[in-house]
Order: C-alpha cells, then structure tokens, then sequence
C-alpha cells in the first residue's frame, strides 16, 4: 500500500477522537480518559510485540519517557479542550500541526522541504486562516483553542523524534507505540489518580464501548498507519495529511453532534485539502543542515 494511503487512514481515524472524546469528556475525566484510552492499546499490542522480548535498554528509556510526554501527555490535553471548545474547532487548531511539524523537523532532523511541499503546506494553512479568521470577523480563542496548541507543538515532536528512533535503532511502528504508551501511561497516573480521588468515575456500557473505539481505531490502528506512511515520507511531509482530521471531524460532527459548520469553514476545507494533495506529489525532502 502507498504510504499516502497509510497517512489517509490515519488522519481519518484521528478525527474519532475528536469525535467520541466530545462525547466522552464530560462523562469520564480528561487524564483518566486518556489513561484508559492508552491502557486498551498497551492491552493490544504487548501479546503481539512484547511478549517474550525483554524491556528497552536502559539508556532508551529517557527517548521513550520523551514520547510519552509528547505523545500520550500532551496529546491527552485534547480532552481538556474538548470540555471548552467544539469538535470542529478543535480539528480546525490541529490543522496548525504541519506548520509546527515543518518549523521543528528543518532544524531538529534536517528535513528542508521542497517548493511544491512549501505551498502546498502554505496553502493548508490559509485554508486554516480562512476557518479561524473569516472576513469580517476577528478570531476570539477560548482556552479550549489555546489547549489545542500544546497537543500541535507536541505532536510534532513526537512524530520527528519517533521517526528518528525507527530509522536508528530498528524499531518498529508497533514496539514504538507499545513502550511510549507504557511510558504515558506511568506519566499520566498521578494526574488521573487526582482526578478519581475527586470525583468517582462510573463506566457504562456505552462508555466502555466508545473507550475502546478510541484505543483500538483511534490510536493503535492510527498511529500504527501513521508510522507506516512516516517512515517512508519523513515528518514535514507526512503531518500535512493531518489537515484531512479537521474536515472530517467537522462533516461527521455535523451529521452527529449537532455542529455547525460555517461557509468560511467549507471554503477552508476545500484549501486545506488542495495544500495536501501538493504537498503529497512533493518528491521528498532534501537532507542537510538549515
């Protein structure tokens, strides 16, 4: 399979996060969300690549303790902005992702992008300009929004620093999410044991089966497709697929959740998936130093 397809079942995949987190965040705390949410794809995972391998070598474990923060912790902030801003706006802040991504992967990794892959990643983001500050209007952002930036930044770092991980040890997608989500999971159960100790927490069937959509579609199948299509495509390019999340969150929200989805949101739309489709027939990024 193209790694575009990967990148395409990843960044739709995503959008079920947004999705059922909006459903799921004022029902089950954000942190003890999370917790569970990592919880179902550590469960998934460790029959089919850690049973009967031993442990990281020690001097791994402070690049694993790194993913954790910046791929568990600070993508677990998405709930706390789910509880104050909508679906759709959330998805439209994480489009801001491979502007980060683009900033972050030339000098950390190298990755100076082409032209095509510059405007087609500049295109995306006046597609976002256009859902966040249409004519006449100024952009206003709750906390929910500002929430929303922590999980860009640290998304991007994750995918860069994951991707060097894979190429310099070996390490494969499935091994690299099963110990970042072990390390997450450690990070994030002091702040999920406060939020239990406050307020008790009661799982219905329901909850339960959305939980598990999010942990086994939303992340292990997810981030699986992701590290297929980034190890081939490398960071910057790969992360402009994410600008395919917020338009699907913002169609099944509507259809769903009831949101509404604004003309300046469609025109934005229609952008974002031109910047993507450019910045997939880029022919790659060039090597060396900024």
């Amino acid at each position: 399979m193209p790694p575009s397809c990967f990148l395409v079942l990843a960044a739709v995949l995503f959008s079920v996060n947004f999705l059922l987190g909006k459903v799921l965040v004022g029902q089950v705390p954000p942190f003890t969300l999370s917790v569970l949410r990592w919880g179902v794809v550590a469960a998934v995972l460790y029959p089919l690549v850690g049973r009967g391998r031993r442990l990281p070598p020690a001097g791994k474990w402070a690049v694993f303790w790194l993913l954790g923060a910046t791929g568990v912790l600070a993508n677990s902030v998405i709930y706390l902005a789910l509880a104050r801003t909508s679906a759709v706006s959330a998805g439209i802040v994480n489009a801001a992702t491979p502007a980060a991504a683009f900033f972050l992967a030339w000098p950390l990794a190298g990755e100076r992008p082409t032209a095509l892959r510059f405007g087609g990643i500049m295109l995306s983001l006046g597609g976002v300009a256009v859902l966040l500050l249409p004519p006449g209007a100024g952009w206003h952002p709750n906390a929910g929004d500002l929430l929303m930036l922590i999980n860009v930044v640290g998304w991007s770092l994750y995918t860069i620093l994951g991707r060097w991980l894979m190429h310099r040890t070996g390490v494969s997608p499935q091994g690299l999410l099963l110990w970042t989500a072990t390390a997450g999971i450690l990070e994030l159960l002091p702040l999920s044991a406060g939020e239990l100790y406050a307020d008790r927490v009661h799982l219905g069937l329901l909850q339960g089966v959305q939980v598990l959509a999010i942990g086994l579609f939303a992340t292990a199948a997810a981030f699986w497709a992701w590290f297929q299509g980034t190890a081939v495509v490398g960071a910057s390019r790969a992360t402009a697929y994410m600008n395919l999340t917020p338009v699907v969150t913002a169609g099944v929200a509507v259809l769903f959740l009831g949101e509404r989805v604004q003309s300046a949101q469609a025109v934005g739309g229609v952008l974002i998936l031109a910047g993507v489709y450019l910045a997939a027939r880029s022919s790659g990024a060039k090597r060396g130093g900024p």
